[in-house]
């Protein structure tokens, strides 16, 4: 069975591993592949999942060409809301489509006549596309044009889309920073805390998604573990929520002080 080459807006979404895959694999091994894989080319567009699953279970593949004219809107509509991301991962793998799109637009390779749109050239349409915030979009777009092998890290769950900023922001320069740059410094900071509890609760959120996803047919230990993890996850929601009350808060204070000495 020949191997086929990757899109490079297909790998910019996390592979499924560990009892998620196999669930796939085992699926298709027995009821064969329902979905067809979907190619731009000689490479797979999407299905990246179901194309590897069929070559572990032994299963010929079936594909169909894509013949839109634009890849971009078309990838992040089949995976981007169906997949458990976090709204750093959205907004990061947003930012890469986006380059991927720009740059095919602007002089990059091109096939027949699979012309790539920049639909997402704002960045208000592309926070609106990530259903994140434009701060958490503006972040994403910085880490991916400046650090794009962090920004794969991000898409992929090794790291938060903080941690990756912090790595690419340029470090406060002054040795004796004002008040006022002291009560920014704490700002920001306590706003990538919020940006950090935020992912940490849609992960939460995911567990109990997937309980409920998998209440019916699966086996009583299963769902006895997955209802443990729900309520876990839920315990840890609740914990992100109340510190991110709190942090809040203290931003809004802070912002308050900031905007007392901005006047002074």
């Amino acid at each position: 069975m020949q191997t086929l080459e990757l899109h490079e807006l297909c790998t910019m979404f996390p592979v499924m591993v560990g009892s998620e895959f196999r669930s796939l694999r085992d699926d298709i091994a027995a009821n064969g592949l329902r979905e067809q894989i979907v190619l731009l080319g000689d490479k797979v567009l999407d299905g990246r999942n179901r194309y590897q699953a069929c070559l572990e279970a032994g299963v010929e593949p079936k594909f169909r060409q894509y013949n839109g004219n634009d890849p971009v809107q078309y990838v992040l509509s089949k995976n981007l809301l169906r997949r458990h991301l976090t709204a750093g991962q959205r907004s990061i793998i947003v930012a890469l489509a986006a380059n991927w799109g720009q740059a095919q637009t602007h002089g990059g390779a091109r096939k027949g006549n699979q012309e790539a749109t920049l639909p997402l050239e704002a960045v208000a349409a592309r926070a609106t596309r990530s259903e994140s915030s434009q701060r958490t979009q503006k972040d994403a777009d910085k880490v991916a044009r400046e650090a794009p092998a962090l920004a794969s890290k991000v898409a992929s769950g090794e790291i938060s889309l903080p941690q990756a900023i912090r790595q690419v922001r340029p470090l406060a320069k002054p040795e004796k920073p004002s008040d006022v740059e002291k009560l920014r410094a704490e700002n920001a900071r306590l706003r990538d805390r919020i940006a950090e509890l935020e992912d940490s609760t849609q992960e939460a959120c995911g567990v109990a998604e997937d309980l409920r996803a998998l209440a019916e047919g699966t086996e009583a230990k299963r769902l006895s573990d997955l209802r443990r993890e729900r309520d876990a996850a839920l315990r840890t929601r609740d914990e992100c929520q109340r510190q991110n009350a709190q942090l809040t808060k203290q931003c809004k204070a802070l912002q308050r002080r900031l905007d007392k000495l901005a006047v002074a």
